[in-house]
């Protein structure tokens, strides 16, 4: 009883970790798209205005041009525009692109939704759903590219994986299906850690000095390696 009391309560702040920074990934890409949103918007305002003052040119050149020198200046005028609203038009195409490159990417509310769909399944008691949920996440999202993901919330996302794991091999009735897919994870949740530990362990047989930025690298997925290795 006390061991599933532990693990519940691990689940729980592991759980709360990743939505603390599912919401400040989302503060942060609202403040981002906003952003964007106003410098396309000001990057308009200044072709806008170069075009209106273009046409003014030419306008006052045909009031006390001939035709010929109104031909000459708007051509002239043509050639300074272009040459004047290269830069903003170009900052344009970027912003095009930052923006599409967003959309693009992995959305982090249909994340959220099945993290907390796997999170309350272990709260109810719903192991085969949890399972199913498990595995869908995995096929789902890259949750391990940092490309896509910031690294804090990868870290928080394998922590609560770990923690739904153990309870997973602890819940007795399972079916023999379910409980092979269990074992699987488990085999590989300790393989992962075995090879971060042997990554470090390596770094200091060699006489490397282990930094800050090395121990966090090999150690982001260490969480209780001794346990898991005792046990594994």
């Amino acid at each position: 009883m006390r061991r599933k009391f532990e693990y519940t309560l691990s689940l729980d702040k592991s759980y709360q970790s990743f939505k603390a920074k599912v919401d400040v990934i989302k503060a942060a890409q609202l403040g981002r798209e906003l952003t964007i949103k106003q410098r396309m918007k000001n990057v308009a305002q200044h072709v806008a205005e170069g075009v209106k003052e273009s046409l003014e040119d030419i306008t006052s050149d045909r009031d006390n041009s001939s035709n010929s020198s109104l031909k000459t200046r708007a051509s002239e005028m043509v050639g300074s525009f272009k040459e004047h609203m290269y830069a903003p038009m170009k900052e344009g195409q970027e912003l095009f692109k930052e923006a599409v490159g967003k959309v693009s990417n992995p959305n982090i509310l249909s994340l959220e939704e099945a993290v907390q769909s796997l999170y309350q399944a272990m709260k109810d008691g719903h192991y085969y759903l949890a399972i199913s949920q498990l595995e869908a996440i995995e096929r789902q999202y890259p949750i391990r590219d940092k490309n896509y993901y910031d690294g804090g919330l990868v870290k928080s996302f394998l922590k609560m994986r770990e923690d739904v794991i153990t309870m997973l091999s602890e819940v007795a009735g399972l079916d023999q299906d379910s409980k092979e897919k269990v074992t699987r994870y488990r085999q590989r949740l300790f393989e992962e850690k075995k090879s971060a530990l042997v990554g470090i362990l390596r770094l200091r047989r060699m006489g490397q000095k282990t930094t800050e930025r090395r121990w966090k690298r090999y150690s982001k997925r260490l969480i209780y390696p001794k346990r898991i290795l005792k046990n594994g």
